[in-house]
């Protein structure tokens, strides 16, 4: 692994709580449950509030969605508003502009900070691992800089 510097923040962010054993992520379709006892349900309410039933669009912007994970399970979802007249939902693709980037980039940068990520080894796809498949070559850093465009290789699917 090449030696990294993290970024030195004056306030880091607390540690994350372990994935839950058996939790199988990232996945295409979460395990559903009512939140646990211990759950804070009047914070919830209050963000589905806030955010879908009766947002404040001149202070944060629209919301299209909501949804909750806790401890591996989807425990509240809700979807508000319509995209070409069709209503946000779960099969609905939403816009995200670059939240998306934004969130990917940072857990990439937690996965490089403790040493189970290099963005300039080959990207972690088995797919792309067979032998002579030209995409063995394209790393994460390409992936994250969408240099990809310059590689025409991804069409040899």
């Amino acid at each position: 692994m090449p030696s990294h510097s993290p970024a030195r923040l004056s306030n880091p962010m607390p540690p994350l709580p372990p994935q839950p054993a058996g939790v199988e992520w990232p996945t295409l379709a979460w395990p559903e449950s009512p939140p646990d006892d211990d759950v804070d349900r009047a914070r919830l309410e209050d963000a589905y509030r806030r955010l879908i039933r009766e947002p404040e669009v001149e202070r944060t912007g629209p919301s299209h969605s909501l949804l909750c994970i806790h401890r591996g399970r989807l425990v509240a979802e809700a979807y508000a508003g319509e995209h070409d007249g069709t209503p946000y939902g779960p099969d609905v693709p939403a816009l995200s502009w670059s939240v998306a980037k934004s969130v990917t980039h940072a857990l990439v940068g937690l996965l490089v900070r403790d040493g189970q990520l290099d963005p300039e080894e080959p990207a972690p796809i088995p797919a792309w691992r067979a032998p002579g498949d030209p995409r063995g070559g394209i790393t994460t850093e390409h992936l994250l800089r969408d240099l990809i465009r310059a590689f025409p290789l991804l069409q040899a699917e």
